[in-house]
């Protein structure tokens, strides 16, 4: 609801009498700068500080409309930061999906080299990704034998050597192994 000039005005007036405000409110400014000056006047309130019930009303009705702007505001607030760490959510998983597309590049390709144990894959993979765990190394490791589990493309085998290799190629056939040494 709109607080007519008049009333804006007069409570402007009795604040700098009663509260002996130093500068004072000008009651010649515009509508919303006096209240906005009442406003933060009445954070200075004491008790002893007492008004008319015309100006009392104006100044309940003043705190209402900051109390509501201060909660419409902090909803906003609280929307944008809501907002801000969606997107750090999106950016951090398109991150980590890189990063764990990358790392399985990294064993594709030394796996198809057919010359590393599995604690070989794993030590190369936590040197070149020091934020990866050995855990999850080892995962991707032992899933790549499931087919049901893979992350890599292609199904991996062990050899007696301890070697790790891949199965077959993109098309399921079975590749020859390698005994070479």
């Amino acid at each position: 609801m709109k607080i007519k000039r008049e009333l804006l005005i007069k409570a402007a007036e009795e604040l700098n009498e009663v509260m002996g405000l130093r500068p004072p409110i000008d009651t010649k400014d515009d509508d919303e700068s006096i209240k906005a000056k009442i406003i933060k006047a009445l954070e200075l309130r004491e008790e002893e500080d007492e008004f008319s019930s015309e100006v009392e009303e104006v100044l309940a009705q003043l705190e209402t409309e900051a109390k509501n702007y201060e909660d419409e505001d902090e909803d906003v607030s609280e929307l944008e930061e809501e907002k801000e760490a969606v997107k750090e959510k999106e950016k951090g998983t398109k991150n980590k999906k890189k990063r764990k597309m990358s790392r399985l590049a990294f064993l594709t390709s030394l796996i198809e080299e057919r010359k590393y144990t599995r604690k070989e894959l794993v030590e190369k993979t936590i040197k070149q990704f020091p934020g990866t765990s050995k855990s999850s190394i080892h995962t991707i490791l032992s899933d790549a034998k499931n087919p049901k589990y893979r992350k890599l493309k292609r199904l991996v085998a062990e050899d007696e050597r301890g070697v790790l290799y891949f199965v077959s190629d993109n098309s399921g056939k079975k590749v020859e192994e390698n005994t070479e040494q």
